[in-house]
């Protein structure tokens, strides 16, 4: 059994704030200084629309959570983690690059997880279906056909990055 180390319950104004902290630096890969969304951005929501874009809004909040936890875990940019294919990256060798998306739903969610820090994957760092699981990790939450997971190589992600901003912020009093 995977030790499980959860700080925050989903939902709660500890664990908003944690992750609007954790996920704020993102936005910069994902809206120019401009305004104007980036190729990363619109690869995210063609990767959404590829693999939850069925699902229902729940379970696409869910996945985008997901993805963006994965790369703060493996320290990642999003642009890594949606189109390497090396060290284990989000989306798998073996399915066709699903290219850009302008669909402004899934951007929207995309920015509100962001945003407002939300958690309804609870603390996921993987979605599976079928006969798919987490490596070795462990089942989180489920929305529409798709369970959410911390990977096994992700576990403690979160007591890890919490530490680290406790270290940094102790450290800015000093």
């Amino acid at each position: 059994m995977v030790a499980r180390y959860q700080p925050y319950s989903p939902e709660t104004a500890e664990g908003t704030a944690f992750f609007k902290c954790v996920r704020a630096p993102f936005l910069a890969e994902l809206v120019d200084s401009n305004g104007q969304t980036t190729d990363t951005m619109r690869e995210f929501a063609a990767r959404m629309e590829k693999e939850v874009g069925s699902e229902g809004p729940d379970a696409q909040r869910a996945w985008a959570e997901s993805v963006i936890n994965r790369c703060i875990a493996r320290k990642h940019t999003l642009a890594y983690e949606l189109s390497n294919h090396e060290n284990y990256a989000y989306w798998p060798k073996h399915q066709s690059q699903p290219g850009l998306s302008d669909n402004q739903g899934f951007m929207n969610i995309i920015l509100t997880v962001i945003k407002q820090g939300t958690n309804l994957s609870n603390n996921a760092t993987g979605n599976a279906s079928g006969n798919v699981g987490f490596g070795g990790g462990y089942q989180t939450s489920t929305h529409g056909s798709e369970r959410f997971g911390v990977e096994l190589a992700d576990t403690g992600w979160m007591q890890k990055k919490y530490s680290e901003m406790q270290r940094q912020y102790l450290a800015r009093l000093s």
